[in-house]
């Protein structure tokens, strides 16, 4: 293989001296010093890997805009947990019942903050969890604003009650009305109109 090496006229020093020895030289020595070179090469010369195309990527983001992102995502996460947690509470509430806003605040975030302990200690067991019973993907306890929000939509405005206190009164469909106006007048022993 070697042999095959072309005769240049712009060849340096080493080059011409390889050729003449590979033609002059003694066979033995010549393996020999193609063992120890090649040995030499594989010790010297950097582990070949295929070439890998780079992608374009993004401009990193700003600390400003990680941050935004990072807001956005855990509004979104309490937001979550709110909706659930009073679905879960309107589904077990009594249509017609008064409860005062903050209490009702107090409520979700003791019961939304097991929720995220819960999920801190076992985020597959949640995710398991979340995907059988509807709870929320990621828990996170919602700050006042946020509960309020979702509570308003959920339940209706807050009321003011006296003392000027603000409270939720759990809203009922037109079936649960019927059935308490009927209980109402079983009770009393009247005849609906």
């Amino acid at each position: 293989m070697l042999e095959v090496l072309p005769d240049r006229a712009d060849a340096g020093r080493p080059y011409v001296d390889l050729r003449k020895y590979l033609v002059d030289g003694d066979p033995t020595e010549l393996a020999g010093y193609l063992r120890e070179t090649v040995r030499a090469v594989r010790v010297a010369a950097p582990r070949w890997r295929p070439r890998v195309e780079r992608r374009e990527r993004a401009a990193p983001l700003t600390a400003t805009e990680r941050q935004r992102v990072s807001r956005e995502r855990r509004r979104a996460a309490e937001a979550e947990s709110a909706d659930v947690w009073l679905s879960f509470w309107r589904a077990d509430a009594e249509p017609g019942t008064q409860v005062l806003a903050p209490k009702l605040y107090g409520q979700a975030a003791a019961v939304i903050g097991d929720w995220v302990a819960e999920y801190d200690d076992d985020r597959e067991g949640w995710a398991e969890f979340n995907a059988e019973e509807g709870y929320p993907t990621v828990p996170a306890v919602p700050g006042a604003r946020t509960f309020y929000a979702a509570a308003d939509a959920a339940l209706g405005g807050r009321k003011r009650g006296t003392g000027n206190v603000r409270l939720y009164v759990v809203p009922a469909t037109a079936a649960d009305l019927i059935d308490r106006v009927e209980s109402t007048y079983d009770r009393e022993g009247l005849k609906a109109a």
